[in-house]
Parts: C-alpha cells; structure tokens; sequence
C-alpha cells in the first residue's frame, strides 16, 4: 500500500520491478490534480505504469499523508513523497516502524481510508481519464483562463460540505430553478427575488430542473446577501467575499441576464453554495411544481429514481 500526494517515473518503475518479481497485490492512493501534473509536481505516465500493471490507483482530495506498508508488520510513515527528488534529495523523514503496537494503527488507517473512499463512490483513476489529462497538458498554454484549467482535481472528498459530516436525517430544502439550473451548477450560486423568501430555510438545499424536477446534487448554502441588481457593481465591491467569490457572483449575474433573465422586483437575494453531494441517479418527484418541497438527505442519495 502506497499512499502518497505526489508519484514519479523513478520510483513507480522501481516499484513495478518488485510487484512484478514477487507477484505482490498494491493499491496506490494519490492525488489526481491538474496543477500539479503540468507543475511537474506529479506525473501522470507513472499513474499510466501503474494502471498498466493493474496496481489498483485511488484518487483522493486534500491527500496529504505519506505512508507505505510493506505487509502486517512493517511499514514506514513520515514527510516524503514516492517522488525521486523527495527521496534521493530533499531534506525529509521517514520513519520505519515493525513493532504491531505500530504497525497496527497505521494499517487501521490506511484500510479505513480506502473503505471510505469507495464508500462515498467510484474514483479508480482510468487509463480514459490518463489519456485525457495528457491531451490537457500537452495542449496547455498560458492565458487568462490559466486559473480555471489549473483548478481542476478530480477525486474522492472526504471534506465535502465544509467539512461537516452531514447527518442522513438532515432535512433538505428542494426548489425548483428552471432554466437557471446550468448557472447554479457551474459558479454554485442562486438567486430569487427578495420577495419570495423560502418559509423553511435551511442548511442544505437541492434544486429541482425544468421538465419532470430532476435534482443533480446536494448543496450547503455558505451563507447569503441581498442586493440591488441596478446597481450590483458597486454593491457587490462592497461585499465582504474573497475575489474569487465575487468573480463567481458576477459571471453569475452576466450570465443570467443575457439567458434567462432577472424578474422583477430589482432587489435580490443570492446564495453562496458549496457541493455536499452529487446525485448521479437524479431523483425526482412524480409530480413537480414550482412550490417548495423538503427531504431528508437519505432520501435523495439512496439511489431511487422518484422521492
């Protein structure tokens, strides 16, 4: 069992001699970031070895531990990554442990990491998803959509909703958003006219698409704002977000008003939303309308079609 951010060339070739000689099972758990592919800090034809020689590669978010277990009994724990330079040349530590007292925590740890990560949902990184990558990187070039093509990680979060570990019985507030479905979507906002406050707010909130009320995800509102849309530049230089906040307000906000448009009355009420849980199955009403309705959040990610 490997676990580690960041995988080179050197190491993964050496380890691959190994497995291949003693016919030994390895999984490996890394990151799977797009930054740190072009950066160099990763390298996305070691994951590519790996996959070749079905080594099973588990993709997980915020990864920052540095593990390797050998078998039941020894392992080694400490600051390096499976990286040539962070074992050939940086200044790092590494910890060989073959004492059960110590060995046995870290294997409790490693195997709870997996089982979590397959039990929020399958992120075996694919050779599919290798050979995409690759065409990004190699297509890279610097713009002003650098951030946005450097933002890109795809694996298990085991952080999801601002860290909070929700509650199954967690009461959902569903509402129906129409065509504004793509934008909140894409920049994790909502808006509605201030008038028409939901009765029932509440932490989580899921929003229902045009034609049949299919919901596509689970979201835990960050917090929210009022503001006058004939003046939302101003106000919202005033606002107290981060500057990446506010771009995602503003895109937000263009982009509604060349699609779908603003009702009247001018004065809004935005939400700030981050992703809790995707809902890949889309479950649904069998009846949809434009009123509020409330689930709990067990009922929409149990699988089933309609709730």
């Amino acid at each position: 069992m490997i676990i580690s951010p960041f995988l080179s060339t050197y190491t993964i070739e050496r380890l691959m001699d190994s497995v291949t000689k003693k016919g030994l099972d390895c999984t490996v758990v890394t990151y799977f970031e797009r930054k740190a592919f072009i950066d160099g800090a990763s390298n996305l034809k070691a994951l590519k070895i790996l996959i070749e020689n079905n080594v099973t590669v588990l993709a997980l978010k915020d990864l920052h531990s540095k593990v390797y277990v050998f078998d039941n009994k020894t392992c080694m724990i400490g600051s390096a990554n499976f990286t040539k330079k962070a074992l050939t040349q940086n200044h790092e530590l590494l910890m060989n442990l073959t004492e059960l007292k110590e060995v046995s925590p870290i294997i409790k740890y490693t195997d709870k990491l997996i089982d979590d990560i397959y039990g929020i949902g399958y992120w075996q990184i694919t050779s599919e998803q290798i050979e995409a990558e690759l065409k990004v990187k190699n297509a890279y070039v610097e713009s002003e959509e650098v951030q946005t093509v450097l933002s890109y990680s795809w694996g298990a979060d085991l952080n999801i909703g601002s860290s909070k570990q929700w509650d199954l019985n967690e009461v959902v507030l569903s509402v129906s958003v129409g065509g504004t479905h793509k934008l909140v979507s894409e920049f994790l906002i909502h808006a509605h006219p201030n008038d028409r406050n939901y009765n029932q707010l509440k932490d989580l909130i899921s929003f229902r698409q045009a034609e049949g009320g299919r919901m596509a995800a689970v979201y835990y509102i960050e917090s929210t704002f009022v503001i006058d849309l004939f003046n939302w530049r101003e106000e919202l230089e005033g606002l107290n977000y981060s500057a990446s906040v506010k771009d995602r307000i503003q895109k937000y906000i263009i982009e509604r008003s060349e699609g779908f448009g603003f009702e009247k009355p001018i004065t809004f009420k935005f939400y700030i939303l981050s992703l809790v849980e995707g809902l890949p199955h889309e479950p649904r009403p069998r009846t949809n309308n434009a009123g509020p309705r409330y689930y709990t959040l067990g009922d929409l990610v149990n699988g089933k079609e309609y709730v």
